[in-house]
């Protein structure tokens, strides 16, 4: 079986914010995507898309990830301290907010 292996490149965004839950400053997380050229990821007109095009993907999801985040920010201790069900539903209002302008 032949294997194949796809150049990937990886758009990062990071944020330093205040935790709303606890209060605890200068606290920080980095938001990565990574997107690959590859034959099947194509542009709407069926064409391959090139390097640089998926390199500005990659970078723009990372920072949708961020602007998402940044709609409630909460610290990795106060995020891993609540139940599934409070987990889920502070992932459902950060997806469903408005981010902050």
């Amino acid at each position: 079986m032949t294997t194949y292996n796809f150049q990937g490149y990886k758009g990062r965004a990071r944020m330093a914010f205040t935790c709303e839950h606890c209060s605890k400053p200068n606290r920080t997380r980095t938001f990565v995507a990574e997107h690959t050229v590859n034959p099947f990821n194509k542009n709407a007109d069926g064409s391959i898309k090139q390097a640089s095009q998926v390199m500005r993907e990659a970078s723009a999801e990372a920072k949708r990830q961020r602007d998402e985040f940044a709609v409630e920010p909460w610290c990795a201790a106060c995020e891993d301290a609540l139940s599934y069900d409070e987990r889920k539903a502070l992932r459902a209002r950060r997806s469903t907010a408005k981010p902050a302008a």
